[in-house]
């Protein structure tokens, strides 16, 4: 399988969060970081688990059960099988105060079942994905501040 550019990563995730009302950006694309990296071809196969692409779907008793990884690697099909779960663990740890990346790592620690020793990951990959849009909200708000970052 090629190689998704990170930008159209982002770009579908963009459009399937905004599609499921989630309204921080950064919370997907925390959930991809620390899980895939943001490639749509990464597999990880273990005695444990076998999970494929973006958001790590366990083909051996967890949503990609039942896929082959041909499918679980396409980025469309991964984001559509987990959304509904990681969107319903968004509006409820939403609506019980969370934000950032606390937020982040409330709604992987619901939606994506990670071992839990590995949870402060989800709020480094938070600070991370949220970094380009604190740069665009900032420049757009003062242009000088885009020169100052250049020089």
């Amino acid at each position: 399988m090629q190689e998704a550019p990170l930008d159209s990563v982002w770009a579908l995730a963009d459009r399937v969060r905004a599609a499921y009302g989630l309204d921080d950006p950064a919370v997907l694309r925390a959930l991809i970081l620390a899980e895939s990296g943001g490639d749509p071809a990464k597999v990880t196969h273990t005695a444990q688990e076998w999970s494929v692409s973006l958001l790590q779907l366990n083909r051996t008793g967890g949503r990609g059960a039942g896929y082959s990884e041909a499918a679980l690697q396409d980025p469309q099909f991964n984001l559509a099988l987990s959304l509904p779960e990681i969107a319903a663990a968004y509006h409820q740890v939403r609506a019980e105060g969370y934000q950032g990346a606390r937020l982040a790592v409330r709604v992987a620690s619901l939606a994506q079942r990670p071992d839990p020793s590995t949870l402060e990951r989800y709020a480094t990959a938070y600070q991370s994905a949220s970094w380009p849009e604190r740069l665009t909200a900032a420049t757009t708000r003062r242009p000088s501040a885009a020169a100052t970052l250049v020089h």
